[in-house]
């Protein structure tokens, strides 16, 4: 990649693989934020790979380039003045998307959310409310070895929370707990917890503009309407037949969760 006037080459890019170009012996690379840039491989570029979340470069194994594709992670560090790879530290979409997975089912089966009610050293006590409108409430106990996250203002993307503590909790966050869990799932001591402060409106859907990527729902709680903009980062829940729950459905009303409590919109996939 030529460099411009003025322009300065980092150190490192870190970013996703976008591609190749194998005429020019390039790969191409687009970070966070930015356009893709392209990079130069150099006969003796080094190429390792690391299990995701895997900090220690020393368990690095060495892979071929050949063994990247499109869509995995990868930190380029660079040669000095010049857009040639001089070492890349790949972590496989794959095996991101395993452990992805396997952590979202871990919340699942050992967490809890719901919103603060209170909060006082040691304890923090959520409410919850299902589907079928129950209301129930959590206990969710911390210690000193419990680590907290806090959601960006402008993000819900678990990788962009910060380092935070039990002092920024507030009543009226939104707050999700995993750790040991109570066989009726409405206790648990915290391993981790990761907390932000979001509005929740609930209405039924009375129009959806596809082009400009906007719900527009009526607010239950002021009978206005409410328009709601959908972004590549919006995650959309379908919510079940509540009609086939009520009528047909299990005995007792409703789908049943972990501990036999009733379906909670967070859980839903």
């Amino acid at each position: 990649m030529a460099l411009g006037a003025g322009q300065t080459v980092p150190k490192f890019i870190l970013g996703t693989v976008a591609g190749f170009k194998s005429e020019s012996v390039e790969i191409q690379v687009k970070p966070e934020q930015g356009d893709a840039v392209s990079v130069k491989l150099r006969g003796d570029t080094q190429v390792r790979r690391v299990a995701p979340g895997q900090t220690d470069l020393s368990k690095a194994e060495p892979i071929k380039i050949t063994d990247v594709v499109s869509g995995d992670r990868v930190l380029v560090n660079l040669m000095p003045d010049a857009f040639e790879a001089r070492r890349i530290v790949v972590m496989s979409s794959s095996e991101i998307a395993r452990r992805n997975e396997a952590d979202r089912m871990d919340w699942t089966r050992r967490g809890v959310m719901g919103i603060v009610a209170s909060k006082k050293p040691g304890e923090i006590t959520l409410k919850m409310r299902s589907l079928q409108g129950e209301e129930r409430t959590a206990t969710v106990s911390v210690a000193e070895n419990t680590r907290y996250r806090r959601y960006a203002p402008d993000s819900v993307k678990f990788a962009e929370a910060k380092t935070s503590g039990l002092r920024e909790i507030g009543v009226g966050d939104q707050l999700r707990a995993r750790g040991e869990k109570s066989e009726d799932g409405l206790k648990v001591t915290a391993e981790e917890v990761v907390f932000g402060t979001f509005v929740t409106k609930t209405g039924p859907i009375t129009a959806v503009n596809v082009q400009d990527k906007e719900i527009t729902v009526k607010d239950l709680s002021t009978g206005k309407p409410l328009v709601v903009k959908v972004s590549t980062d919006s995650k959309l829940k379908k919510m079940p037949d509540l009609s086939t729950m009520r009528a047909g459905g299990p005995p007792g009303g409703g789908m049943r969760g972990h501990g036999g409590g009733a379906t909670d919109i967070a859980q839903m996939p």
